[in-house]
């Protein structure tokens, strides 16, 4: 008798593979990553500094000077400007938007070989990291996108529905397989009396 019991309590629980998937979709809606983007002109690097704190790191590879700097954005509360920049769309109260910033003169320009660093705060709930576009401006007038480079984003749609669906699903069919245990159990009970 009490093995039987134990066997019905056993084969209440989900199947194994239920729980390795699900183990395995919420890892990958929680990864994180840093990325470089580079093109023949210009290396743009969103880096985590830890905590709250995200930066880009701006290197020109050119010979001309980088004199703008735009990256959209979510759940951001401030920009700090580096010295010598000005700036727009870093502060909105929803925390999303696009953020430009421009030199407000030549001598603060990112020169070929140099490197500049745009900083933000990101609020404690509500972004992932993930990729974006940013847009860099020359002295000279010339625009460049660069694809590909890590900044705070949104949470993918698919995490914010596709988490709760397959939870669902994994409850499923831990409900439909307990019921075909009991099922098969009470057959034998039966069969055996």
């Amino acid at each position: 008798m009490n093995q039987t019991r134990a066997g019905n309590v056993a084969g209440r629980f989900p199947p194994l593979w239920c729980s390795a998937l699900t183990c395995a979709v919420l890892a990958a809606a929680g990864s994180s990553h840093q990325a470089a983007a580079k093109t023949g002109e210009v290396v743009v690097e969103g880096v985590a500094e830890g905590g709250r704190a995200f930066a880009w790191e701006v290197t020109n590879r050119s010979g001309v000077p980088v004199s703008y700097f735009e990256v959209p954005y979510h759940s951001v509360n401030r920009f700090d400007d580096p010295e010598g920049w000005g700036s727009e769309g870093g502060r909105s109260k929803s925390g999303k938007g696009v953020y430009k910033a421009r030199s407000t003169a030549a001598k603060y320009d990112v020169k070929n070989g140099q490197t500049l660093t745009f900083r933000c705060a990101v609020r404690e709930r509500g972004p992932v990291i993930g990729n974006v576009t940013v847009r860099i401006g020359f002295r000279d007038g010339r625009f460049i996108e660069v694809p590909n480079v890590a900044a705070p984003v949104a949470h993918p749609r698919t995490i914010k529905w596709g988490t709760p669906l397959v939870m669902g699903g994994c409850v499923a069919v831990a409900a439909i397989w307990g019921a075909m245990r009991r099922r098969k159990a009470a057959r034998t009970a039966s069969a055996n009396p």
